[in-house]
């Protein structure tokens, strides 16, 4: 099994970063989905946020968190925040206009 992790690009990156990878669980309190900056020719982070969280909710009623990248601009974050925030059990981390439903 470890030999197969260290097959993968991530198995090489957590392994030579000495990562223990944990297995894959079917309990826990929420699904934390991270955003990245969006790159040239990729869709929005509103618009990946909200076609993520309509196929996580397909597949789980646990609470989402959102987290924006560390560099997504402020008048940014508000409208991530009111965009999702329309979907029951959502949050967003990093902004003070956001609540868990």
């Amino acid at each position: 099994e470890e030999k197969q992790e260290r097959s993968s690009r991530w198995g090489k990156v957590a392994h030579n970063l000495g990562i223990k990878l944990r297995q894959y669980r079917k309990d826990g309190h929420h699904v934390l989905l991270v955003l990245q900056r969006q790159q040239e020719g990729e869709p929005s982070q509103l618009e990946w946020a909200q076609q993520v969280i309509a196929d996580i909710r397909r597949h789980s009623l646990r609470p989402i968190v959102v987290r924006p990248d560390p560099t997504t601009p402020k008048h940014a974050l508000g409208i991530l925040a009111g965009l999702v925030d329309a979907a029951p059990g959502v949050k967003v981390e990093g902004t003070l206009s956001s609540s868990a439903k």
